[in-house]
């Protein structure tokens, strides 16, 4: 969904790296909020920000996402989707005092703090979410949802942990080590990576 005025909050990130997890653990317990995210562009968060919208910038290290999204797309093109990382994130790094930069560790394992890091950032009051450890489950059925409606449950595309994408994964990253342009989605990685939550 893309950001407007009528935008309540921003949740925007690089394929791959928990967007999906970020905007339903969020609408769980936010149901009636309008949320902008799943674009996967920058103009969509530098839009937020200059409209004043709440922002979430979603991140995860190049190796891991641009490996899940090799499996997602079938393809072996290491160098065109670390350079689709910096181009993504690069353009960010001068917004991020205005932003919360959500790591993909915390929004999968505790995502109430981003929600409370959004709250004291932006004078928000968004309800937590109770009992998170118990309602995981809904959001995991959620995702193999949408993975059933959009992708016909393909293993490949699945948005939650599965053992034949991770072999899958592990065979991706000796394109990712071998790129010369990983260097600099690292380093831009490691520049944003300290702000985050």
């Amino acid at each position: 969904m893309a950001v407007t005025s009528s935008t309540d909050i921003c949740i925007e990130g690089y394929p791959r790296s928990a967007n999906t997890y970020a905007v339903y653990a969020f609408k769980l317990s936010n149901s009636n909020v309008n949320v902008g995210h799943h674009h996967h562009v920058p103009a969509q968060i530098i839009r937020s920000v200059v409209m004043q919208i709440p922002t979430v910038v979603v991140i995860r290290n190049p190796e891991e996402a641009v490996a899940s999204f090799l499996v997602f797309q079938s393809s072996i093109k290491a160098d065109m989707y670390l350079k689709a990382y910096t181009k993504f994130y690069q353009p960010i790094i001068p917004l991020l005092d205005r932003v919360i930069v959500a790591s993909f560790h915390t929004i999968t394992r505790d995502f109430n703090q981003i929600i409370q890091a959004v709250n004291n950032k932006y004078r928000t009051s968004y309800h937590l979410i109770a009992d998170l450890d118990q309602r995981q489950g809904e959001i995991f059925r959620k995702l193999k949802e949408i993975n059933k409606r959009f992708f016909a449950s393909d293993k490949n595309k699945m948005m939650y942990p599965n053992k034949t994408r991770e072999i899958h994964k592990q065979k991706m990253k000796k394109y990712i080590e071998g790129s010369k342009f990983l260097e600099k989605a690292r380093a831009i990685y490691d520049q944003i990576k300290i702000i985050s939550v």
